[in-house]
């Protein structure tokens, strides 16, 4: 079960205004409904648990309405196995895209390195 403390640190209120600012701007496919039902349910949770902190309302509950806009069947529960699959295609995203950050700045000290000694 996912729960947040009521008071927030002045950290966890830029964590989750950062947050919805990022969701926002995602494009979710109409086939991604997974994906969409997933959001919106840790968005509220999130919700309830700022529910108390006016300003961060504000910007969690624009997030909300539009992912419970692109929810075709919103009464159509998401499985555990659904949302663990979920997590488990973002870890394996992240994972990748975080070898191939470390390849480049490997490459780039390694040419900046050579570059010294060359001079």
């Amino acid at each position: 079960m996912l729960s947040f403390k009521e008071k927030k640190t002045a950290a966890e209120k830029a964590y989750v205004a950062a947050l919805c600012k990022i969701l926002v701007l995602l494009h979710l496919k109409p086939s991604e409904q997974n994906v969409t039902k997933l959001l919106k349910k840790l968005l509220s949770l999130l919700a309830d648990s700022v529910r108390s902190e006016k300003d961060l309302l504000k910007e969690v509950k624009p997030v909300l309405e539009h992912l419970k806009s692109l929810d075709a069947c919103p009464s159509e529960e998401l499985t555990q196995d659904q949302a663990n699959s979920i997590f488990g295609t973002l870890i394996s995203c992240l994972v990748h895209y975080s070898l191939v950050l470390f390849s480049w700045k490997a490459k780039l000290f390694e040419s900046l390195c050579f570059r010294e000694f060359d001079c």
